[in-house]
C-alpha cells in the first residue's frame, strides 16, 4: 500500500468530517508515523518538527519543516538523505535542514525566521534526549533574549501587513500574512511564552485563530494547492464547508477573528517602540475625571472607581490620543469602558465637537476608533455600529467591509475639510453615508437616510444640518454616476445634478464627499479620467446654480492638442497616447468605434473608460486602458493594426475569437454577486440623443461586441461611457439615428435591446 504523505493528504482531503484543528491533527499525526517509518538506525540521531508543522497545523498544502537532529554524526548528510529523498519523491514541499543542537541555537540568535520556527519544536522520533536537549535551550534561549528581537518583529510586522493589508478588513484576504492573520497569531502565542512578559492575554483569540485555520484549510483543499488568499470565487464553498449559512457569514467571522488577533499582536510587539513619543505635561492636563500618562509607548488612562465618563469625556480621550499618535493601552480601554455612563439619551453638548476633532485627525482617528471598538466603545457611542461593523461587501469594487470604508473615506475627507465651508458635515456624511448597508434586504441609501434621522436627533444636529446629511447620504453617489455613466456637457446632465443639490454649498460637499469616498472603495473607483470629469461636472453645476448658461463643450481635453490630432488624421487615422490616455481622431464612419475597440482588446488592452464626441467635424475617441504588460510594443502594434481594422473588420473578428479562445479573464466574484445583465433605454435623459445602458458581466471583446451591433442597427454613437467595475461593466452609449435625431420609433428600440442583451449574456 502507498503509505507516502502524498496519500495521506489524498485520503485526509476526501475526509469531510474533519475540519480546521481535528483535520490537521489527523495529517499530522500520519505525517509523524510516515516520517518515523523513514529514520534510520544511524546513533544519536532524532527528527524534530519546527513551525507550523511543530505546532500541529499542517494544512492540506503546507511545507513540512523538519530539522534531522544529530550529535555528531559523521557523513550526516548522507544518512538525511534517507529521509529527504522519499519526501521530496512525493511531491510534497519541505523546508529542512541538518543541525546539532548547538548549531540549530546559534542560527537562532541571530535569525529570527528560525528563532521563531523553534519556539514551537516538537519531538517526532528518533533520540528524545536530543528533541529535549534542543527545547530546553530554545526555551531558556527566548525566555532570556525575546526583548532582543522585538525590534526585528516590529519591523518585519510592518512590511508584511503594508504588503498584505488588514485581514479583518479586506474582500480577499491572506489568511495566513495580512496583519491578523496567522503568522501574527504565532508571533502573539510566541512572545506570551516569555514568562517575564507583563501582559494579559486578550479572551477568545484561539477561537479566532480556529476560524482562520479552519478557513485555510478549507482554502487549500479546494484549490488544490498551498492557497492562502480567500478569494472571492472561493468564498461560498468555503462557507458551505464549514457550515456557515453563506459566506457573508464566513467573511464577518473571518474578519472578527482578524480584527482581535490583529489588534493583540501590535499591542505586545509595542512594548519596545523607540524613540518614545515626546508629550508635554500640558497636553495631558485636559479632563479632571481622568488621568493620563504615557507608558511603554501607549496612553494610559485613570478612571476613579466613582468617576462616570459621558459621550465627550470618551471622544476627547480618542481625539487626544488620535492628536498625540499614540495608541489607548488596552487595559485603559477596559477601564473606560467600565465606566460609561450612556445609554442612547441625546449627546451633551461638545460632544459633537469632540467627534469632529477626532475625524480631523485622518489616519490617526481610524486607529483611535479602531481601539474603541476593539472593546465595544464605539458601539456603545453609535448603536447603529455594530449593523455595519465587520460586515463584508462581497464585490471587487470594494476592498474593505462597510465599516473600514466609512473610517477611511472619513479620514479621506479630512484632508478637504480647509476646502469647504462645512468641514463638520462633510466629516459626519463622510462617516454616515453607507450607514445604510447595515440594513438586510433595503436599498442602502434609503436605509440610511432612514436611521440619519434618529442619529441626528441624538447628535442634537439642528434641521438644516440634518437636511444636508441627509442629501449627501441620498446623492453620495451622484456625481460619480453622471460623471461616468453620462455626457458632463449634456444641460440634461447638469441640470439634474443641479436640481438635486440645490446650492452651492452641498455640491462642494458632495464633491469632496464623493473623492473620499472613491478613494475608500477601492484602486478601480478613483482616476485621473475620473476625477477631471467630475470636476467639470462641478463646474457646470456650479455655473447653472449661479444663473450661467451652461455651454457644451468637450473643456477636460486641451483644444491645441484636439486641433492638431485632427488636422494630423486627414483621410485615415491619428493615433496619441499621452498620460491622460489614447485618443484616436478619424473620419466618422459606421463601425469606428467599434473596430478601435477590437484593436484594442486584440493587443491585450482592457478599456476602463471611453469618450466619444466631435471635434472639427472628425470624431475623437478617447480611451482609459488599463495592461499588465503594456510598453511602447503594443502601442506600435495598435498603431499597426488600427488601419486594418476600420477597413477590414472581418479579419479583427476572427483575430480577437481567436484571442478570446487562449485567453479567459478572471473572475474576480462568484455568480452570486454579480451585477444581472439588463439593457437600460432612457429616451429622456438627453435632448441630443438617446441614451442606453448596458449592465452585465465582463469579458475579452465584450465592447467590441456592442459596439458593432449598435452600428448594425444603423445607429451613430454620438457619445460613449465605459464603467469597468471588476467583473462588471455598465456601459453607456448616446446613440442618434442616421439623420442626427433621438431613435423614437419604440419597434426600433425594442429590437436594439433584444439584440443588446443577446450580446452581454452570450457565454
Amino acid at each position: 500500500m502507498d503509505t507516502s504523505v502524498s496519500r495521506l493528504r489524498e485520503e485526509l482531503i476526501g475526509r469531510e468530517d474533519l475540519i480546521g484543528r481535528a483535520w490537521t491533527k489527523a495529517f499530522t499525526k500520519g505525517v509523524d508515523a510516515w516520517l518515523t517509518g523513514l529514520l534510520p538506525s544511524a546513533g544519536r540521531v532524532a527528527l524534530v518538527a519546527v513551525g507550523s508543522y511543530g505546532r500541529q497545523e499542517l494544512c492540506p498544502y503546507s511545507d513540512l519543516d523538519v530539522i534531522f537532529l544529530h550529535a555528531g554524526l559523521k557523513r550526516v548528510e548522507d544518512v538525511a538523505s534517507e529521509v529527504w529523498y522519499p519526501i521530496w519523491d512525493s511531491g510534497v514541499g519541505l523546508d529542512h535542514s541538518v543541525k546539532t543542537p548547538r548549531e540549530a541555537i546559534a542560527v537562532a540568535k541571530t535569525d529570527l525566521r528560525a528563532m521563531l520556527g523553534l519556539v514551537d519544536v516538537r519531538y517526532i522520533a528518533g533520540d528524545k534526549g536530543l528533541a529535549a536537549e534542543l527545547g530546553s535551550k530554545v526555551n531558556a534561549l527566548w525566555q532570556r533574549d525575546w526583548k532582543k528581537f522585538l525590534p526585528e518583529i516590529s519591523i518585519s510586522m510592518k512590511s508584511r501587513h503594508n504588503s498584505s493589508g488588514e485581514l479583518a478588513f479586506l474582500l480577499e484576504p491572506d489568511l495566513k500574512e495580512s496583519k491578523g492573520g496567522l503568522r501574527d497569531f504565532t508571533i502573539y502565542s510566541a512572545l506570551l511564552r516569555a514568562r517575564s512578559f507583563d501582559a494579559i492575554p486578550e479572551p477568545n483569540l484561539m477561537e479566532a485563530s480556529e476560524c482562520i485555520l479552519a478557513s485555510r484549510v478549507e482554502l487549500h483543499r479546494r484549490a488544490n494547492k498551498a492557497e492562502d488568499r480567500l478569494l472571492l470565487q472561493e468564498q461560498d464553498q468555503v462557507a458551505a464547508s464549514l457550515g456557515y449559512g453563506d459566506a457573508d457569514q464566513l467573511m464577518m467571522q473571518v474578519s472578527e477573528s482578524g480584527r482581535r488577533i490583529g489588534y493583540s499582536v501590535a499591542g505586545l510587539a509595542r512594548h519596545d517602540r523607540a524613540p518614545k513619543p515626546k508629550v508635554t505635561p500640558s497636553q495631558l492636563t485636559r479632563n479632571p475625571k481622568v488621568r493620563y500618562s504615557v507608558r511603554e509607548g501607549e496612553l494610559a488612562v485613570e478612571v476613579p472607581e466613582d468617576a462616570r465618563l459621558g459621550v465627550a469625556d470618551v471622544l476627547e480621550i480618542a481625539s487626544l490620543a488620535a492628536h498625540l499618535m499614540l495608541p489607548i493601552s488596552t487595559g485603559s480601554l477596559i477601564g473606560i469602558r467600565d465606566r460609561i455612563d450612556y445609554s442612547g439619551q441625546p449627546w451633551p453638548e461638545g460632544a459633537v465637537s469632540q467627534l469632529v476633532s477626532l475625524l480631523g485627525t485622518g489616519k490617526e482617528a481610524i486607529d483611535a476608533i479602531e481601539s474603541l471598538e476593539h472593546v465595544g466603545i464605539f458601539s456603545i457611542l453609535f448603536p447603529e455600529w455594530p449593523m455595519v461593523r465587520s460586515k463584508p461587501q462581497r464585490n471587487a469594487y470594494h476592498r474593505f467591509t462597510v465599516d473600514r470604508h466609512l473610517l477611511e473615506a472619513a479620514s479621506n475627507a479630512s484632508k478637504f475639510r480647509r476646502e469647504v465651508h462645512r468641514p463638520d458635515l462633510l466629516l459626519l456624511g463622510a462617516l454616515l453615508h453607507d450607514i445604510g448597508k447595515g440594513v438586510s434586504g433595503k436599498d442602502h441609501t434609503e436605509a440610511g437616510i432612514e436611521l440619519l434621522v434618529p442619529i441626528a436627533t441624538r447628535l442634537g444636529l439642528s434641521e438644516r444640518d440634518r437636511e444636508v446629511l441627509i442629501k449627501l447620504i441620498e446623492h453620495h453617489l451622484l456625481l460619480a454616476d453622471m460623471a461616468m455613466r453620462r455626457d458632463v456637457t449634456d444641460p440634461s446632465t447638469v441640470e439634474r445634478v443641479a436640481t438635486a443639490v440645490g446650492d452651492v454649498e452641498t455640491l462642494e460637499l458632495l464633491w469632496r464627499l464623493t473623492e473620499a469616498d472613491s478613494l475608500a472603495t477601492g484602486p478601480a473607483a478613483w482616476s485621473h479620467w475620473k476625477e477631471a470629469l467630475i470636476v467639470e461636472l462641478v463646474e457646470g453645476v456650479r455655473a447653472y446654480l449661479a444663473g450661467d448658461r451652461v455651454e457644451s463643450g468637450v473643456s477636460k481635453y486641451d483644444s491645441e492638442f484636439l486641433d492638431e490630432l485632427v488636422a494630423s488624421s486627414g483621410e485615415g487615422c491619428a493615433v496619441s497616447v499621452r498620460p491622460e490616455g489614447l485618443f484616436v481622431a478619424a473620419p466618422d464612419r459606421p463601425g469606428l468605434f467599434a473596430a478601435v475597440t477590437a484593436t484594442l482588446s486584440m493587443v491585450g488592452f482592457s478599456i476602463v473608460a471611453a469618450d466619444v464626441f466631435n471635434h472639427n467635424g472628425v470624431a475623437v475617441e478617447a480611451f482609459q486602458t488599463f495592461s499588465e504588460w503594456a510598453d511602447e510594443s503594443n502601442w506600435e502594434r495598435f498603431r499597426r493594426e488600427l488601419p486594418r481594422a476600420i477597413s477590414k473588420p472581418e479579419e479583427i473578428e476572427k483575430k480577437l475569437g481567436e484571442r478570446r479562445k487562449h485567453y479567459r479573464k478572471r473572475q474576480y466574484a462568484a455568480e452570486s454577486v454579480q451585477l444581472p445583465p439588463k439593457v437600460v433605454i432612457e429616451a429622456d435623459a438627453s435632448e441630443r440623443a438617446t441614451v442606453v445602458e448596458v449592465w452585465g458581466p465582463d469579458r475579452i471583446g465584450l465592447l467590441h461586441e456592442l459596439t458593432r451591433t449598435i452600428a448594425e442597427s444603423g445607429l451613430d454613437i454620438r457619445h460613449a461611457k465605459v464603467l469597468t467595475m471588476g467583473d462588471d461593466v455598465i456601459d453607456t452609449f448616446y446613440l442618434v439615428d442616421s439623420d442626427g435625431s433621438r431613435i423614437v420609433d419604440v419597434d426600433r428600440l425594442g429590437q436594439l435591446e433584444d439584440d443588446l442583451l443577446k450580446v452581454i449574456v452570450k457565454p
